[in-house]
């Protein structure tokens, strides 16, 4: 569990606020055919929490990926804990290759973010996006990746979106509101609709060249029970307000900085 120190008190991963339906379709393609080749005006209430275009310059650090695949800029005094290694996959037959996995720990050594990698996905959940409270348009792709792929209808849209939700518990009869609420803080990509789905909508799996990759904001510590890493605050009111602190803006500025250079799947690891 985060401590006093932090903005806010928090526990536990992020989820997002979704109403599901069951739609197959593609991932990778699921892209405007000509991106957007600078940010968007952002809207009012993300205003605050949209850096100026020097703040992550002053006294932070580069970090790249044992692969050259990944790149970010950190604060002062973070750091990465690399969990990376060879990983086959059963689904498509192929590998194994080296996946990047990585939880970037702030100056404290508190887990503020995770980076992962994974093969293609051939499908993706066909979901309802409500409104959020940050959504900042920000450019994971390296000039010379961004110019490969744009014929081919990529890359896709990206931003840094929040979500919350309020926490329920089964009691036998009927959900009931636990007091708690889950926020969430991803980079996604954004799906249009089509025949398949009839929403547009945000993918957390974003599309890195020869990969996909996810990244969020997480919990300290898993649960208790060793699983996810929900940031779950008390109350709605202080849930929504850990969307205006400190920690949310400088977790917003160091999503700003990743960079995806386009480098290849490696067979051995490097």
């Amino acid at each position: 569990m985060r401590t006093a120190s932090h903005a806010l008190a928090a526990s536990l991963v992020v989820l997002g606020s979704l109403s599901l339906a069951g739609c197959g379709q593609p991932v990778a393609p699921a892209a405007p055919s000509t991106p957007a080749t600078s940010p968007p005006a952002q809207p009012e209430p993300t205003a605050s929490l949209t850096p100026e275009p020097t703040a992550a310059a002053d006294g932070w650090h580069a970090f790249e990926t044992q692969d050259g695949a990944m790149r970010m800029r950190l604060p002062d005094g973070w750091s990465v804990e690399d969990r990376s290694a060879m990983e086959a996959s059963e689904m498509y037959n192929t590998g194994p290759r080296w996946l990047n996995d990585l939880i970037v720990l702030d100056q404290d050594g508190n887990a503020m973010l995770s980076y992962e990698e994974a093969y293609g996905d051939d499908s993706s959940v066909c979901a309802e996006w409500q409104p959020a409270d940050i959504e900042v348009a920000v450019d994971p792709y390296s000039p010379s990746m961004r110019d490969a792929a744009q014929d081919a209808g990529m890359p896709p849209e990206v931003q840094v979106r929040s979500d919350i939700q309020q926490l329920l518990d089964w009691d036998g009869e009927r959900d009931v509101p636990t007091g708690d609420w889950a926020v969430s803080l991803d980079m996604l990509a954004a799906v249009p609709s089509s025949a398949e789905c009839e929403w547009d909508g945000w993918e957390a799996e974003v599309w890195a060249g020869s990969r996909l990759a996810m990244v969020r904001a997480i919990a300290d510590e898993p649960a208790d029970d060793g699983t996810g890493r929900q940031i779950v605050i008390r109350g709605e009111q202080e849930a929504r307000a850990w969307f205006a602190s400190d920690e949310a803006a400088t977790l917003v500025d160091v999503l700003s900085t990743v960079q995806f250079t386009g480098a290849p799947l490696l067979d051995t690891a490097p």
